[in-house]
């Protein structure tokens, strides 16, 4: 029987692979306290591209914690590693884990553009579908991004919306609707809609919209 404080982590390396660039992909490993004596720990990150979580808490006796970590990489980088992340324990040695992985382009295959047409202060929605292959649900965050600097009358304006939470069955696919509520006339009005995929892809969108008099 165990006695005192033994704690270990269920692996001191993760691989997250390819990543595309500003999406994210998650690993779980579990800190195991085998010992009789609860003890409290929390997370030294050197680097901002991967997020622990939880980053601090408290190991049970004979428990196990789920420990979740996302690799959010926000560059190209074909190796992108790091060596020392640790778990600072009460009364134990930090353990330490390794993370790497590679932030890729987005697949050209993988962008759409859609054109709206509309009269002034009318909206108009288009959908677009998301689909997960994989045996879980997909819960995303779609990101708006205007761009009317070529617009001087628009600009500070956003003509483009979408929902900002998305559920995604397992091995199915959701609907998000995009709507183009021109303010101004006659644009061209442009955004980009971006969807981080919890695999490590993305889909985007261009939005190209042009307004008519009311």
């Amino acid at each position: 029987r165990a006695t005192g404080i033994e704690l270990a982590l269920s692996t001191d390396a993760l691989a997250f692979g390819a990543v595309c660039v500003g999406s994210r992909r998650t690993r779980r490993l579990n800190l195991e306290n085998s010992g009789d004596v609860a003890t409290t720990f929390a997370w030294e990150n050197p680097s901002p591209l991967f997020e622990v979580s939880p980053a601090r808490g408290v190991a049970r006796p004979g428990c196990e914690v789920a420990i979740d970590v996302t690799f959010r990489p926000d560059a190209v980088d074909d190796d992108v590693r790091v060596d020392d992340v640790r778990c600072v324990l009460e009364n134990h040695a930090p353990l330490a884990l390794s993370c790497a992985g590679a932030c890729v382009p987005q697949p050209e295959e993988s962008k759409q553009t859609l054109a709206f047409e509309s009269a002034a202060r009318k909206p108009c929605t288009k959908a677009v579908s998301v689909t997960n292959p994989t045996h879980k649900p997909w819960f995303v965050a779609p990101t708006l991004r205007h761009d009317d600097r070529n617009d001087e009358e628009a600009r500070g304006y956003e003509h483009f919306s979408a929902a900002t939470e998305l559920e995604i069955p397992r091995e199915g696919s959701a609907q998000l609707d995009i709507t183009y509520l021109p303010l101004t006339t006659p644009g061209p009005h442009r955004a980009e809609l971006f969807v981080a995929l919890p695999d490590g892809s993305a889909q985007s969108f261009r939005l190209e919209g042009t307004a008519g008099p009311p």
